[in-house]
């Protein structure tokens, strides 16, 4: 699911050349580019409490469908009055999903295998990534600006209706997240 969610998440260089070409002065991206290190920084603890409180999964999904939202909205605004709801915004969808997603992850697998999926993880998210960043590329020179948005909330949706299809919950207190092994 979240190499699904990568092939549509490109590099946040696209969102700084996203309101650039929407008219925001160089200083003007550089403090919307600050307001989403505020919403991520501000949100992560709230996160990852509730995370804690209501299970990660649920978490990643509202990460995944906001994300969705807030790249459309990328993808289709024309004014620059929305990029300074937009870019925090977007710093929610990372609080959301970030440190959330590697907890969920190290409740999958083994602790001594945590290493080694955390690496598969972020390897496989990486190069999705990459992939995205080309194809994004592709779409802003041959189709417009606002279309690498438009699909990437067509992955993000796509991969958060199949998370919320999968019927696998972890328990929010695995028995080998202590150590113990799992079956």
């Amino acid at each position: 699911v979240s190499f699904i969610f990568g092939l549509g998440n490109s590099s946040d260089a696209f969102l700084i050349l996203r309101a650039k070409g929407l008219g925001l002065t160089t200083s003007l991206v550089v403090f919307a580019y600050i307001l989403f290190n505020l919403g991520y920084a501000f949100f992560s603890l709230p996160a990852g409490i509730v995370a804690d409180r209501i299970g990660p999964r649920k978490v990643l999904l509202g990460g995944f469908f906001l994300f969705a939202l807030v790249y459309l909205a990328f993808g289709l605004v024309r004014q620059t009055c929305y990029l300074w709801f937009l870019f925090p915004l977007y710093g929610v969808y990372m609080a959301l999903t970030e440190g959330v997603g590697k907890a969920y992850i190290s409740n999958l697998v083994p602790q001594e295998r945590l290493g080694t999926m955390m690496g598969f993880y972020q390897t496989a998210v990486g190069v999705s990534v990459l992939f995205a960043s080309l194809l994004a590329g592709l779409l802003w020179s041959h189709i417009g600006a606002g279309a690498p948005f438009i699909y990437g909330s067509v992955m993000a949706l796509s991969a958060g209706l199949l998370f919320a299809g999968v019927k696998h919950e972890i328990p929010l207190n695995p028995p080998f997240a202590k150590g113990e092994k799992g079956d």
